[in-house]
């Protein structure tokens, strides 16, 4: 699932990947969409990430579907070190294959957490 990205360009490559995207447009929308739907990656642009009231969107995705893996793409460098709470992974914008890596990643860790159930 995609929410906020800023180019039509990533939707495209991610289907080209095999990848099922759903296009979102609101924090609202993403967090049913993960309520009612099989998501096993989301992908958010950094500015859909505003807290609200301390609590943030990635926090409401794990509350409602925990297994599901919450990917930002930042407009500037990546910061060292461990991600926000909630968060399982952030990367560049301009870089398409370290997007690419970290959904591989997302999945198998999804696909090994059910064969586990």
């Amino acid at each position: 699932m995609l929410l906020k990205t800023r180019s039509g360009l990533l939707e495209s490559l991610l289907r080209q990947w095999g990848y099922a995207v759903a296009r979102v447009t609101s924090g609202e929308h993403a967090v049913a969409v993960c309520l009612h739907n099989p998501v096993e990656a989301v992908v958010i642009d950094q500015s859909a990430l505003a807290e609200v009231e301390h609590w943030s969107l990635a926090q409401s995705l794990k509350m409602v579907r925990s297994d599901v893996s919450v990917i930002v793409l930042l407009h500037g460098p990546v910061p060292k070190g461990e991600p926000p709470q909630a968060v399982d992974c952030m990367v560049s914008a301009s870089n398409t294959q370290q997007l690419l890596r970290a959904l591989k990643k997302c999945v198998q860790r999804a696909k090994a957490a059910k064969q586990l159930d």
